[in-house]
């Protein structure tokens, strides 16, 4: 007795000259078939960012402030506001951000979610924070692109 091709019931999904077809290569380079990532109905996966602080000053201390440390807080100061603004290592709950009734707003930078950039994640709740009036502050979905530094255009990375 011979094997039966698992193939031969299906019929070949044609597509058009330039199409891509669901179980052929996404052309955005991902490695992964066009049906798990731009093809997907959520569409493709966040985009990951290797150094999210490149070219921030405090570029170490925010990724220690991050990954390492357990437990600190560093003040920071905003360009165009007075609100005074706390960096820490973690929040209760792992909130992203709380505005405490004096109108102080402490940041974490270990958090639940994750949008594949940290830096404009980390944006993004700052201005949201920076509109609260008091209690937790967060992203309940991803971001956006947000604006994209002059020195980081070559990579693409948005801060």
């Amino acid at each position: 007795m011979g094997k039966r091709s698992r193939n031969k019931g299906r019929e070949a999904v044609a597509t058009a000259p330039g199409e891509v077809g669901p179980r052929q290569p996404c052309p955005c380079g991902s490695g992964r078939r066009y049906k798990a990532c731009h093809g997907a109905t959520d569409g493709p996966p966040p985009a990951f960012v290797a150094r999210p602080f490149e070219g921030f000053a405090g570029e170490c201390d925010l990724i220690a402030l991050r990954e390492l440390v357990p437990a600190a807080t560093a003040p920071l100061t905003l360009r165009d506001s007075d609100r005074s603004v706390r960096l820490c290592s973690l929040l209760p709950g792992a909130a992203p951000a709380m505005v405490r009734d004096s109108g102080e707003i402490w940041l974490g930078l270990q958090v639940q979610h994750n949008f594949g950039d940290p830096a404009r994640d980390l944006g993004a709740v700052l201005t949201k924070a920076l509109d609260a009036d008091a209690g937790v502050v967060g992203l309940t979905e991803a971001p956006g692109e947000g604006p994209v530094s002059p020195t980081s255009s070559s990579t693409g990375r948005s801060t």
